[in-house]
């Protein structure tokens, strides 16, 4: 914007001064001075600012008043000259010949309509739009007939403008909430939501802690400073559309240590920018063919930068859990008076579904005989046990690993699954022993062979804590803990979850194997399905509630014609009458097209052990079998 022009007023040359600033040459006067920005010629006179044609008239024509308004009569662009047919008063235009008022604030003329009526534009403001920016919002309407008619117009919008107002304050006053945010909703909602129970139990506290990341990290930022009873289903629609298509973005703010080292052999000198507030300085040479390891150290004080991380599009589970929060945010909000039944958007709001989601196939049965082979010679002492466990029994990795020694039944040859170590940060409990998922308590079978590989373990570490000069307590877990730089065994503390899942996969990565630790659980449903286990049995072993589609997803795939049992059993009887008649129970039609010979019968033998061998079948050899 332009700087304004002072005009001395010591003496009585003033308006002298003032007209010779001024160009007088032609029909409309021009400005020789400073302009503004917006093309206006602005003035300062004894402290006042003045606009340049108000000034002129004010000092050639009569006093003006602050009220008094200008009409531009001409047409000369830049035009300060007043008087008539240039700058003159608004009831002294040639448009108000009859004696027409000048208009309140608010109301402009718009001129007349074919009729010859006048017609005025009423403006009332509503507001801003925080949804545009802050943009000013206007309500305006046109008025055909006198001013009169026309300031009454203006005062009923501004009536219903108000009582609009007064009545919104009113309901929020009622409730409690005036002025909360959709933020303030969201905290309180998910503190009524962690006490209360669900089908009898509290919120698990990983649980929670997954709930308060969505809250923090995704919904806040994008509606924490909206009002509830204002956000829109179709604005909720276009962003649950937006989440599955591009994802969304985070900031975050990492602490960051420069650092520099040589190698003490090679003497190559690296550098590096560490993240987090325990970096490692130990790191091995990059230089090829050198094994020497670069102690690096700080060569720069520690800064704090802003990270903006890119998430990819959302899965259907994230988008399952976020419904779940927003659906019971605004249910709660109506509770308590936030907002009214009909403002909860949420009513017409669907939750999306992703068709993204590929099965992995589980292992093989040789693959898992092969990567148990492999793992008997592991550095890791737990891995061995806990892939023959898991493969055994299916059961989840959180319940693997808050197994004790009590919880074998060596008679029996049972283990009793009743809890579940869960691990999330400090904030919300930290490493800690709760129960089961569903918190059933369930005893399941267990092959000899596995029995006696955790026996066997539970003996290791008994040896491993004597010579570390640990105390061994009387009901260990079954698959302790190993602690600090030396990996020192602590019996009486679980492996924690996530680290014994990346030791997992980092094993079967390095033996060749697309698995995880779940891919075990679904390795178990899979085999047992194929075996034809009746659901109920095979719901009981991994721990599934009665009546769920759980077991289902991890059902991944079946064989080619696997219905050869049912189907010799049933058509034949059916459909030939071959009553007297057994056909193979599973065989395999063979047919040479080319020599033309007939179909032959190429019978395969049929095992007919019952299922509680299975695990026996599928995961150790016969002759490795080990007799009571």
């Amino acid at each position: 914007m332009g700087e304004r022009d002072t005009v001395k007023t010591e003496g009585e040359r003033f308006l002298d001064r003032f007209l010779d600033r001024i160009d007088r040459s032609a029909e409309c006067w021009r400005w020789l001075g400073k302009w503004q920005a917006n093309g206006v010629p602005l003035v300062q006179v004894q402290g006042r600012q003045w606009l340049v044609h108000r000034l002129a008239y004010h000092l050639l024509i009569a006093p003006l008043e602050r009220a008094q308004r200008l009409h531009k009569a001409c047409q000369g662009e830049g035009c300060v000259r007043p008087g008539p047919g240039h700058w003159e008063l608004r009831h002294a235009t040639a448009g108000a010949g009859r004696g027409r008022p000048e208009p309140p604030r608010g109301i402009s003329s718009k001129g007349c309509d074919k009729d010859g009526v006048d017609v005025w534009q009423v403006s009332v403001y509503l507001g801003r739009d925080e949804y545009q920016g802050g943009k000013q919002v206007e309500q305006r309407v046109r008025v055909h007939g006198t001013l009169e008619e026309a300031i009454v117009k203006q005062q009923e919008l501004l009536e219903r403008r108000d009582q609009e107002r007064r009545d919104q304050e009113r309901r929020k006053l009622a409730a409690g909430v005036h002025g909360r945010t959709m933020a303030e909703l969201l905290d309180r909602y998910f503190t009524a939501w962690q006490k209360t129970p669900r089908k009898g139990n509290l919120p698990a506290k990983i649980t929670a802690y997954h709930r308060h990341r969505l809250i923090e990290n995704l919904i806040k930022p994008r509606l924490g400073q909206r009002i509830p009873a204002e956000i829109l289903p179709g604005q909720l629609a276009d962003w649950y559309d937006e989440l599955m298509e591009r994802g969304y973005t985070t900031t975050d703010t990492v602490e960051e240590l420069p650092v520099a080292g040589r190698c003490h052999l090679c003497g190559a000198e690296q550098r590096d920018v560490l993240r987090g507030s325990r970096p490692v300085m130990r790191r091995i040479c990059e230089t090829p063919g050198c094994d020497g390891v670069v102690l690096r150290r700080a060569c720069g004080e520690r800064r704090l930068r802003t990270v903006t991380k890119q998430h990819p599009p959302t899965s259907g589970s994230t988008m399952a859990e976020l419904h779940a929060i927003l659906r019971g945010a605004f249910r709660f909000g109506v509770q308590r008076g936030w907002l009214g039944m009909t403002e909860n958007p949420m009513t017409f709001v669907e939750r999306r579904t992703s068709s993204r989601h590929v099965k992995r196939r589980p292992p093989s049965p040789e693959e898992v005989r092969e990567a148990l082979q492999a793992a008997k010679h592991y550095h890791d002492p737990n891995l061995y046990p806990i892939v023959a466990l898991g493969a055994d029994t299916g059961a989840r990795l959180g319940e693997l690993v808050a197994l004790r020694l009590s919880d074998f039944d060596t008679d029996a040859c049972a283990v009793t699954i009743e809890e579940a170590v869960s691990e999330p940060p400090k904030a919300f409990g930290g490493l800690h022993i709760k129960d089961t998922k569903t918190h059933t308590k369930r005893t399941i079978a267990v092959h000899r062979q596995t029995l006696r590989i955790i026996l066997d373990h539970l003996d290791r570490c008994r040896d491993l804590a004597e010579r570390a000069g640990v105390e061994f307590p009387s009901d260990p877990f079954a698959f302790p803990a190993f602690l600090g730089r030396r990996q020192v065994i602590a019996p009486g503390q679980p492996t924690p979850p996530k680290k014994m899942s990346k030791a997992v996969s980092k094993f079967f990565r390095e033996v060749g194997i697309e698995a995880t630790a779940k891919s075990l659980r679904a390795f178990v449903v899979t085999n047992w399905r194929k075996a034809r286990v009746p659901d109920d049995v095979l719901r009981g072993r991994v721990g599934h509630d009665e009546a769920t589609p759980v077991t289902d997803r991890h059902y991944h795939y079946r064989e080619a014609v696997a219905d050869r049992q049912e189907t010799d059993e049933l058509v034949g009887k059916l459909l030939y009458q071959q009553d007297g008649e057994d056909p193979p129970p599973a065989a395999t039609i063979v047919s040479s097209l080319r020599s033309g010979r007939d179909a032959v019968w190429v019978s395969s033998t049929h095992s007919t052990e019952h299922h509680s061998g299975f695990a026996h079948l599928v995961l150790y050899r016969r002759r490795n079998t080990i007799t009571e």
